[in-house]
C-alpha cells in the first residue's frame, strides 16, 4: 500500500480510509477498468452487422492496447468471486449488445447466446496471448475475431435448424 500511495502521490492511510485493503483497491481499479471498457463500447456507432462487428473489434483492441495490464488484470480476477463478477460484468454487457445486433437481423435464441459467449472466451484467449507475444498483427488478429464470430454465430444458426 505504501508504494501505491508514493505513486498516487498520496499517503497509505488515506489509501487505506478509502479503499480499506489491497482487494479494496484491486476491486476499484477494476470496476473503472470494466466501466472504460463498456463505455468505450458503447460508443461504437450504430451500422450493419460487419461494420458494427469491425468497429466494435477496433474499439475493444484500442482499449486493450492502452490499458493492458487492467485489462489482464480484469481477466485474471475471474478467480475471485468479488473480482470475478466484475468480469462477468462486461461479459454480460458484451453478450447483451452482440445479441441486440444479432436480433436485428432475426438471430435468438439460446443457441444465439451460446455461440456469443463461447466467442468471447475466444477472444479473451487469443487477445491474452497477443498481448503477451504481439502476433499475430493487429489486422490479421481483427480479421480473424471477426471470422470467428461469424462462424460461431452460423454454427449456432444452423444448429438450431437441426430436428
Amino acid at each position: 500500500m505504501a508504494d501505491i500511495a508514493e505513486e498516487a502521490g498520496s499517503s497509505p492511510a488515506l489509501i487505506h480510509h478509502y479503499f480499506g485493503t489491497k482487494l479494496g483497491l484491486a476491486e476499484a481499479a477494476l470496476h473503472m477498468t470494466a466501466d472504460q471498457l463498456i463505455e468505450r463500447l458503447e460508443h461504437v456507432p450504430d451500422a450493419d452487422i460487419e461494420t458494427f462487428l469491425n468497429a466494435t473489434l477496433a474499439a475493444y483492441l484500442d482499449f486493450l492496447e492502452e490499458h493492458p495490464a487492467s485489462w489482464t488484470a480484469l481477466l485474471r480476477g475471474v478467480g475471485d468471486p468479488a473480482l470475478g463478477s466484475i468480469a462477468r460484468r462486461v461479459d454480460d454487457h458484451a453478450t447483451g449488445f452482440a445479441l441486440r445486433k444479432l436480433g436485428e437481423i432475426g438471430l435468438t435464441g439460446p443457441l444465439i447466446e451460446t455461440g456469443v459467449r463461447g466467442w468471447l472466451e475466444l477472444v479473451k484467449s487469443t487477445c491474452l496471448a497477443w498481448l503477451s507475444s504481439g502476433e499475430p498483427a493487429r489486422p490479421i488478429l481483427q480479421v480473424y475475431l471477426a471470422s470467428a464470430f461469424m462462424g460461431c454465430v452460423q454454427a449456432a444458426a444452423t444448429a438450431g435448424d437441426l430436428p
